[in-house]
This record gives C-alpha cells, structure tokens and sequence, in this order.
C-alpha cells in the first residue's frame, strides 16, 4: 500500500482538486445520467475550492502521495435555526481514484473530516448517496451511517 497523507487543501492542491473534480462527476453519470453539469460548472467549483481555503465552515480535505493527489472530501458545517441543538456537518463529496480504492483513503479522509466536526461542535453528520451506489453505500454503513431520509425525483417535461 503505497504512503499518502491526508490535509487540509492549500493553493497549491487546486488545479488537481479540479482534475479529480472532473473524474468525480463522469463517475456521478454512470448513476444518474441526468446528472450533467453546466459548461461553466468548473469556473463556478474552482470559485467555491479557493474560497474554502481557511474557511472553517466548508472544507476540504485532500489525500496525497508524494507526486499526485488522489482522493477529497468536502465537508460543510452548519446550522439548522429550525430544529433545537442541532449544529451539523454534511459530506458533500467524497471521491478517491480508482486505483486507490479499498486501502484505507477514504477511510482516513472520512476520519479527518469526522474530527474536524465534532471539533466545531457538529453533533451529527449527514450525506447523500446515489442509489444505484452500491459501493458508496457499504462504506458509509460500515462507519455507522444509517438511512434515515430517502430523495426522490420525477422528470417532468416544460409545458
């Protein structure tokens, strides 16, 4: 298993947080394929990456090895003024390269950004899964997350 660290994004870090972005969301096509981004998604993605540069609400967390990136985690802290006590966190995406599945990255980048939230004060932490993400599913069980909502969507034509 080869070495790779996992940190918090730096400048540096976001022209291969976009590359990886765009083999994240080909990977997102294969599960819904009216999943399709707009052409200037990757303008509108790289605005949001640097503005969470050392901004502790959205953050993101990169696993490198010693020359490449290979996986990232987005993470957004937040509170619901509707429900009582209720300060959050939600995974807003996870991806690792294929290459690099199943030897602990998405592990320890689920771990880092865990601990981040609980040390800003998130007392629980929510996600979204495709359905068809068989995969996805099992990992995030396997760190105790339990279905608790179900979305749902209906095509619908313009009149």
């Amino acid at each position: 298993m080869p070495d790779f660290e996992i940190a918090i994004l730096t400048e540096a870090d976001v022209p291969s947080l976009l590359e990886l972005a765009d083999a994240n969301y080909e990977e997102q096509l294969v599960f819904d394929p009216d999943f399709k981004l707009r052409p200037q998604w990757r303008t509108y993605y790289e605005r949001i990456v640097r503005g969470s540069i050392e901004n502790d609400l959205y953050t993101l967390f990169v696993a490198r090895t010693e020359n490449r990136m290979i996986g990232f985690l987005a993470a957004l802290l937040a509170t619901d003024p509707t429900w009582e006590d209720n300060p959050r966190a939600t995974i807003v995406d996870l991806f690792v390269s294929p290459e690099f599945r199943r030897r602990g990255v998405g592990d320890r980048l689920f771990a880092a950004a865990k601990e981040h939230s609980v040390r800003h004060g998130a007392k629980m932490i929510m996600l979204n899964v495709f359905a068809g993400n068989d995969a996805g599913k099992k990992f995030w069980r396997k760190h105790g997350f339990d279905v608790f909502m179900e979305r749902h969507k209906l095509k619908i034509s313009s009149v």
